[in-house]
């Protein structure tokens, strides 16, 4: 893994930054929010081969 700056995370949301490949099933997704060294939100889950058709709800 590696710290991103916020001022970098949009680049995540928005599009795929030039050194990033595709995540495939099996691989852990990992992020957080640290502010000051403080880590104030953590998350990690699974990936896995999604099926049928996924809804957005609540957005």
């Amino acid at each position: 893994g590696r710290d991103i700056p916020a001022s970098k995370a949009f680049d995540y949301i928005s599009g795929t930054p030039e050194g990033v490949g595709p995540v495939n099933p099996g691989q852990i997704i990992m992020a957080g929010l640290n502010v000051n060294g403080k880590n104030l939100s953590k998350i990690k889950f699974p990936t896995v081969v999604r099926t049928g058709l996924f809804i957005a709800n609540n957005l």
